[in-house]
């Protein structure tokens, strides 16, 4: 088996459109293979530069076109044609990253395809039912066939990874129901050298999040609505206007801050806010690595980040009186949460963790050793 410094690699990422959870796991797995070819059909340069501005980038010309690029989302039928376009030729092995697209890429006999599959695409899978008759009559009609045939394709594509790798194992189970595959488990990762404990304490509880319907932004400010506790939220998104239309006085929204001051936020709240469902969820893991609880809906992810009564607490339905319960529950017994234990239940996930498993699994791979 050739070394790991030996092996051509390319690395295949879904998008580049902004920096979240999905670039910081490409950033680790770039690290390993510093001079691995990378294949993105959707680029933002500010984002690639960031990380690499040399970087041997491979595009999709399709995508390149700024009005094409500009409704990348609408264009459903196109991900197929250009994913399939990457020639990966030439490569022993190929590593995708992706909660959509790429790890369709079609793979020369002989290469390896190893992908880190952070979801099965919800819109096929897990919500199609719920997405599909939130639309009008006509939409339905013309969206239901081409839902059909992008499923067809995402599973057929699945089945030619050799290794799938997945965040928790709550996608773990839906990876096996929808594709029929056996998944490994790698948990991503949480900067803990960055987010650390302070001794200073303020009088607000905190949610950072995307201002989208799922993230359930709307029940946590129906919640402190009731109990008038001061909470900070800190996001944007399309439910904007209608979040900040509903919130009383006690709730404060910052639109976005940088890293420093988002530190200083979780090491300084009573209590981290979490009340939607995430297949893994890193928000939770940064403020328990500053050392503060957080209270969150018991389900998903969650479940294998938060210890119960140790590093927070959960509430058991997407209710306002379930979440409110919690919140007065959690105040109660504030005090019985100590920083340094809520952030050793935590220091599991740390990026030295993920290289090395990581590393570990691509090691297990190549050599042929599996089974």
């Amino acid at each position: 088996m050739k070394k790991l410094q030996d092996l051509r690699v390319a690395l295949v990422h879904d998008y580049f459109v902004q920096y979240g959870g999905a670039e910081r796991v490409f950033e680790v797995l770039y690290e390993i293979f510093p001079d691995a070819a990378v294949f993105c059909p959707i680029v933002n340069k500010n984002i690639i530069d960031s990380i690499d501005s040399k970087m041997k980038l491979h595009t999709s010309r399709f995508f390149s076109n700024p009005i094409i690029k500009k409704y990348y989302r609408a264009m459903l039928l196109f991900y197929p044609i250009e994913i399939e376009k990457f020639d990966l030729s030439g490569y022993d092995l190929v590593i995708s990253d992706s909660s959509g697209w790429v790890k369709n890429v079609i793979i020369p006999p002989g290469t390896k395809h190893i992908s880190y599959i952070y979801n099965p695409m919800r819109f096929l899978w897990n919500y199609f039912h719920r997405d599909l008759y939130e639309r009008n009559t006509l939409q339905r009609i013309i969206l239901s066939p081409i839902m059909h045939i992008l499923r067809m394709w995402d599973y057929i594509g699945t089945n030619r990874i050799d290794k799938i790798i997945t965040i928790s194992k709550h996608v773990i189970k839906r990876i096996e129901k929808y594709y029929g595959k056996k998944a490994d488990l790698i948990y991503p990762y949480v900067d803990t050298d960055f987010y650390r404990p302070s001794n200073y304490k303020g009088d607000y509880f905190l949610l950072v999040s995307r201002f989208r319907a799922y993230k359930k932004v709307d029940l946590a400010i129906k919640a402190f609505n009731q109990t008038g506790d001061k909470l900070i939220v800190i996001g944007k998104g399309e439910k904007e206007k209608e979040y900040r239309k509903m919130a009383n006085p006690n709730i404060i929204f910052l639109n976005s801050v940088d890293d420093d001051h988002l530190r200083e936020y979780y090491t300084s709240c009573r209590a981290f806010i979490f009340p939607q469902e995430e297949d893994f969820g890193i928000t939770p893991l940064e403020a328990q690595a500053c050392g503060r609880p957080v209270i969150a809906y018991g389900a998903g992810g969650a479940l294998e980040t938060i210890t119960d009564g140790v590093s927070g607490l959960f509430f058991s339905k997407q209710t306002v009186s379930s979440l409110v319960g919690a919140i007065e529950k959690f105040k109660q017994k504030e005090n019985s949460f100590k920083k340094p234990e809520i952030r050793e239940s935590i220091l599991g996930f740390s990026r030295e963790n993920f290289k090395k498993q990581f590393i570990q699994q691509i090691e297990l791979s190549m050599s042929g050793d599996e089974g």
